[in-house]
């Protein structure tokens, strides 16, 4: 037996998630790949990031890229590092596996270019003991006082 032909009609696409609001947002690295810049022609790292589980923005996948040779390079390699807790002494050539299905926190800002629709960015990568932090508070309840615990 063979597989039917696909019939892109009867295809439905995905939802599009909403995009997250601007503030710290839990990520997921879903890819990430060895590429070349077009603009510079210069050997680069695209991330795909999915906005994690149980936030405003689930789903929603921001993207990322990290190109050698610029000014940038380091910074942003050591901010990336730092974010998933890798020591970048021991690991100086970032390799795509590295990062594949790892968790990280960002502060998410909005950005819309002259004739593109709106798009959330990475405005920067928070460092894992902060990131943890964060995490936590997002994903916890606030406390809520006790009733029985009087201070008198």
């Amino acid at each position: 037996m063979t597989m039917p032909k696909y019939n892109p009609n009867n295809d439905t696409p995905p939802k599009q998630a909403e995009m997250p609001p601007e503030g710290n947002c839990r990520v997921l690295v879903i890819s990430c790949e060895e590429a070349t810049s077009k603009k510079t022609g210069n050997p680069m790292l695209k991330f795909a990031l999915e906005v994690c589980e149980g936030q405003e923005g689930e789903g929603y996948w921001i993207y990322f890229y990290l190109v050698a040779g610029n000014e940038y390079y380091d910074s942003n390699l050591g901010s990336i590092y730092r974010a998933f807790g890798i020591d970048g002494e021991r690991n100086p050539i970032p390799e795509p596996r590295m990062f594949l299905n790892r968790k990280a926190v960002i502060r998410v800002k909005h950005k819309q270019d002259p004739g593109y629709e709106k798009k959330a960015e990475i405005k920067y990568w928070l460092p894992a003991d902060d990131s943890e932090a964060v995490a936590r508070e997002m994903n916890e309840p606030a406390p809520q006082d006790d009733p029985e615990d009087v201070p008198f």
